[in-house]
């Protein structure tokens, strides 16, 4: 770079230059920030009974730190550290792990109660002091493979005979995010039945799935969602790739029918070979 002196009568013209660079960065800067699309999804869960205890058998605490075998990508920054937490949430602020896991919920997400960077399943009351197991586990074949965090009949707390199992997968390479829900029941007679299914990055920024979020009562079974990256987290393609479409084919006749819904992120064995 070359440094210039300019007359008098010019500095005008530089500044307005200075001004336009300084908004177009700006521009390129926000475009390249990232924002998350949630769908729906079918239901296809890792299974819930494998991997390695998350040590959190206590009400209303997170667990220690717990290293993912990949980095991966939240917003705009890359992690291989998580928390995980005994009332259905995850977070990438490692500065709560081995603390208290904030409860109740009084108001939507996003707000300055809820800790931040986090993944909610949803976020609900539970007490895995009483019953049921939390674990993560990783399955798939690098660059593919999938971090699973897994609640499995964890009682409800202050309705402990109502059992929620759901899973939280994080992928490898493309960053998606995904939950799965077996059961989540309503227990009405504590915190009003609060629970919020989504994303928090901050106190100002949040992403929920529609009528999953405070004070909203709600229950699901057998369900999916998909949290999709936009931006700089969408993990790009492997040169050395195979592309082509995954699908549940019903009916097998070899051709995607509008019924029959793909299936993502997920190692492939071609024939005749140990070729993934």
């Amino acid at each position: 770079t070359t440094l210039k002196c300019f007359p008098e009568d010019s500095r005008l013209l530089m500044k307005k230059f200075i001004y336009t660079l300084a908004f177009l960065l700006l521009v390129l800067l926000t475009k390249g920030q990232n924002s998350y699309t949630i769908s729906s999804i079918p239901y296809n869960p890792d299974p819930f009974t494998v991997g390695t205890s998350a040590n959190v058998a206590v009400d209303d605490m997170y667990g220690g730190v717990v290293p993912p075998p990949f980095s991966f990508c939240f917003l705009d920054s890359s992690y291989n550290q998580i928390v995980i937490g005994s009332n259905g949430i995850v977070t990438f602020d490692t500065s709560v792990a081995n603390s208290y896991c904030p409860w109740p919920i009084g108001s939507p997400v996003p707000n300055n109660t809820m800790t931040n960077k986090s993944i909610m399943a949803p976020i609900q009351d539970l007490n895995p002091g009483v019953g049921g197991t939390i674990k993560y586990d990783v399955q798939g074949v690098a660059p593919y493979r999938r971090f699973i965090i897994s609640y499995f009949e964890v009682p409800m707390f202050s309705c402990t005979t109502m059992l929620f199992s759901e899973q939280i997968i994080l992928y490898e390479t493309s960053n998606l995010i995904e939950t799965h829900i077996m059961d989540k029941p309503l227990c009405g007679t504590w915190n009003a039945g609060a629970a919020v299914h989504g994303i928090q990055v901050d106190a100002l920024t949040g992403y929920v799935v529609p009528g999953r979020n405070y004070p909203t009562q709600w229950v699901a079974t057998g369900d999916g969602y998909r949290f999709l990256p936009v931006g700089n987290c969408v993990g790009p393609m492997p040169s050395d790739s195979v592309k082509g479409k995954v699908f549940v084919d019903y009916n097998n006749n070899c051709v995607q029918d509008p019924n029959e819904y793909p299936i993502y992120n997920r190692a492939i064995l071609a024939n005749g070979g140990q070729f993934y």
